[in-house]
């Protein structure tokens, strides 16, 4: 893959600002006063490691607002912006881990006012062995815990010297702006994000990616911000604001004329697999699997893609929907296997065991690398059948190769069960 030029990431996130995109012009020509809503989630940066052998009662703790708050293109909480916490109590335990409690101060608007924070359950994710293993957020609504042990997923980019601890923080109540002085700064917020938008466009004319599938990194950097806000969102518990982050920046349309298909195209289909997979953890099944299909129509060649959405439709309550997309793909990678083992699953779900053993049996005997899944569906196919005791050999089979996979254990354990008695 090519080095991506230094400048990219400070272009992309100048560009963005937040991945609160905004969805409209600014509406500062309004007379009223802008109001920042009760609720709107605040990502915090912790800006400075907090060491377990230093933190102590009384202590100042530094973060940094991570992304632009902006509201249906109001723009109300700058990035970068500071606030600063005050460390209340440590503990540790036996084992060196420590605990820490911090009272979150207020945040400051583009115009000047205090907003007040209410924390909410969030996430760190440092890997420094020193660094405090919990980190508790405490505000007047209450305390909430940060998870040190979930990863950062690679999408910090370097933006803020590494991954470190985060806070999602909410506004605690509604504040109205100083209109004039919010108009201001709305005025070179719009300026700021114009530049940024045709330096972003020109930058993406100058290279051919064409040339390589790797220059659609490009896009990827472009859309790790919308990835990173959401999964802090996401871990914070609030679903619902993580499915917004990836709404609103499919909102924001970019003109760049002479852009090629390639790029636009990659920018879409990666924020509609994110929103499919948020929705798919919701178990709103029918708005992912429209996304899935909106992945499908914008990227028909994504091969990963078709497995992707193939898999998950295996999963869904719709056998007859997921053998028409299997088939489909099938006629378009006749060499891929792995549609051949998620035929089989769906063969066994229309209950039609003879033809899953065929399937499954040509995924087994080819697709050596992940042989325990076919062997994990034949024990179904076999089961299904009525051969238990070649149902029994495929579930250990499974289960001695993939010992931490519930599925195949639990099958390969009530099976084995069953047969004692």
């Amino acid at each position: 893959m090519r080095t991506l030029p230094l400048f990219v990431p400070m272009m992309i996130s100048l560009l963005l600002g937040s991945v609160e995109c905004r969805a409209q012009s600014a509406t500062s020509e309004t007379l009223s006063p802008p109001i920042l809503p009760t609720n709107t989630p605040v990502t915090l940066h912790l800006t400075k490691n907090l060491y377990k052998k230093d933190a102590k009662p009384g202590q100042l703790v530094e973060f940094e607002v991570g992304f632009d708050v902006v509201v249906n293109g109001q723009f109300f909480i700058p990035s970068k912006a500071a606030v600063t916490g005050i460390l209340r109590q440590v503990d540790r335990t036996g084992k060196g881990l420590a605990k820490v409690l911090i009272y979150l101060g207020p945040a400051q608007t583009v115009s000047g006012e205090a907003v007040r924070l209410a924390p909410t359950r969030t996430t760190t994710a440092s890997n420094h062995p020193d660094v405090a293993d919990a980190v508790t957020a405490a505000g007047q609504t209450g305390d909430v815990l940060l998870d040190s042990h979930a990863g950062c997923g690679g999408w910090s980019f370097g933006l803020f010297g590494g991954c470190g601890v985060w806070v999602v923080a909410y506004v605690a109540e509604s504040v109205a702006l100083d209109l004039t002085k919010q108009k201001a700064a709305q005025t070179q917020y719009n300026t700021k994000q114009s530049a940024a938008e045709l330096g972003f466009c020109r930058l993406l004319q100058s290279r051919n990616p064409e040339s390589s599938p790797d220059e659609s990194a490009l896009f990827a950097l472009f859309t790790s911000l919308t990835p990173l806000k959401a999964e802090l969102l996401h871990r914070a518990g609030d679903l619902d604001a993580a499915i917004a982050e990836y709404q609103q920046a499919l909102a924001l349309k970019i003109d760049c004329p002479g852009l090629p298909k390639s790029l636009s195209v990659y920018n879409s289909a990666s924020l509609h697999v994110g929103l499919a997979e948020l929705f798919r953890e919701k178990r709103d099944l029918g708005h992912a699997i429209a996304e899935y299909r909106t992945v499908v129509q914008l990227d028909p060649n994504g091969e990963h893609t078709r497995e992707g959405f193939s898999s998950f439709l295996v999963e869904s309550d719709d056998p007859n929907a997921a053998l028409a997309e299997i088939n489909e793909a099938m006629r378009l990678w006749p060499e891929n296997i792995y549609f051949h083992l998620l035929r089989g699953k769906v063969l066994v779900k229309k209950n039609d065991p003879d033809a899953a053993i065929a399937e499954l049996q040509l995924a087994l005997k080819q697709w050596k690398n992940h042989s325990w899944q076919a062997s994990c569906a034949l024990g179904s196919a076999y089961e299904l059948k009525g051969d238990l005791k070649v149902a029994l050999r495929q579930y250990r089979t499974a289960y001695r190769v993939r010992m931490h996979d519930e599925q195949c254990r639990g099958s390969y354990e009530r099976l084995h069960s069953q047969l004692k008695k």
